[in-house]
């Protein structure tokens, strides 16, 4: 928690109308996207309500005037008012503390912004009928026969008795999820994609998955059901487990296991002249095993880093600078030009994902000199 003068000094800038359009934003994104989630106790709160234009202010701007026959309630408005513009200054304190105090020039071409993504995807069916699913849902449900919203509106009947494939396809700046026949339950990030049957067989159940996925597979109260999922380079084998499988074209593809066990069969690379899989690795809880061109590393891994996605959180653990930009990238789908090299920092914080882009490029900040510009859906890092 930052000092009382620190948050003072801060607050009497934002009053007296000095300060920066970045000061603004931070303060007012996050009183009145996250103020409410982060009650504060009473001792925090009580140099701020002896400042009468300071509530007066903070109240007003979060459209908190209390109605006729409320007045006794004084207290509650008072408290809640604080309470989300502290949080503000708080939160984003955790980032200055993990910075220098250097911050990236954030400039833009012209007044713009990009907003944060949602609820985004496309069902492809058999037929190759494409529909664009609700973007006031979360995720459907696969009933072998219909599929429906998790709400239980019935969104197609597939009116076969047979297997048929069906695609889940997220783009840049969605995610989405998916029940599928077994229960299996699937959260997939933006840029992913989702391939699976409309029901399983008894001897096994098989997947293909391009992105990101987060796993919660089913398991059967008796005998084995296998669980495979085949991605470019591999083949992931579980039973009942909870794990995170990031598998984007171009980059390493980890395996991050939260509970039961995974195996992992990295398939012969290229080089080899050959085809099959090399030699099995099986990863515990807190383990993640990443596969390379030639080569298969487990190591012990914070899973909340590789599974805040799925709880719509940003979760960065000294990230590369490059990794988080790519992860920012898909979120808001914006694509990133590097004038110049790309710089070597980490940076470690997290914060909701329901924040702007140039809000979250603010709030993080990094010790480079870099010049960050927004043009259009285009972030141009100097």
């Amino acid at each position: 928690m930052i000092t009382e003068e620190t948050v003072r000094q801060i607050i009497n800038k934002y009053l007296q109308g000095e300060a920066t359009d970045q000061e603004r934003a931070l303060l007012e994104n996050w009183y009145h996207q996250q103020g409410q989630q982060h009650p504060l106790q009473k001792e925090d709160l009580h140099f701020l309500l002896n400042n009468e234009a300071l509530f007066e202010d903070v109240r007003r701007r979060a459209g908190l005037t209390p109605k006729r026959g409320q007045e006794l309630r004084i207290w509650r408005w008072r408290a809640y008012a604080a309470a989300l513009i502290l949080t503000a200054l708080s939160i984003t304190w955790i980032f200055y503390t993990h910075q220098t105090d250097r911050e990236p020039e954030i400039a833009t071409s012209k007044p713009s912004d990009v907003v944060p993504g949602g609820n985004r995807a496309i069902l492809t069916l058999a037929g190759g009928r494409r529909i664009n699913l609700s973007e006031t849902q979360s995720g459907i449900i696969v009933d072998q026969d219909q599929i429906l919203y998790e709400e239980g509106a019935e969104l197609v009947g597939l009116e076969v008795e047979e297997a048929v494939p069906l695609e889940l396809s997220v783009p840049g700046g969605g995610t989405y999820q998916v029940t599928l026949a077994d229960g299996t339950k699937v959260w997939l990030n933006a840029h992913s994609k989702l391939k699976y049957p409309s029901r399983f067989g008894s001897d096994e159940r098989t997947v293909e998955l391009e992105g990101e996925g987060y796993f919660s597979v089913s398991k059967r109260e008796s005998g084995d059901w296998p669980f495979r999922i085949k991605v470019t380079g591999q083949t992931v084998e579980v039973l009942g487990t909870e794990f995170n499988l990031s598998a984007y074209p171009g980059e390493p593809k980890k395996t991050t296991l939260v509970e039961g066990s995974v195996r992992v069969a990295p398939a012969l690379p290229p080089t080899a002249g050959g085809t099959g899989h090399r030699s099995p690795v099986t990863i515990k809880p807190g383990e993640q095993a990443i596969v390379g061109e030639a080569t298969v590393d487990v190591v012990s891994v914070d899973v909340r880093k590789y599974t805040a996605w799925k709880d719509g959180l940003f979760y960065f653990e000294h990230t590369p600078f490059d990794e988080l930009i790519r992860e920012i990238a898909r979120w808001y789908d914006v694509d990133v030009v590097y004038d110049g090299a790309v710089p070597r920092e980490t940076i470690s914080g997290k914060m909701r994902r329901g924040l702007s882009l140039m809000t979250v490029l603010g709030l993080l900040g990094t010790p480079t000199k870099a010049k960050i510009q927004l043009d259009g859906r285009t972030l141009i890092i100097r």
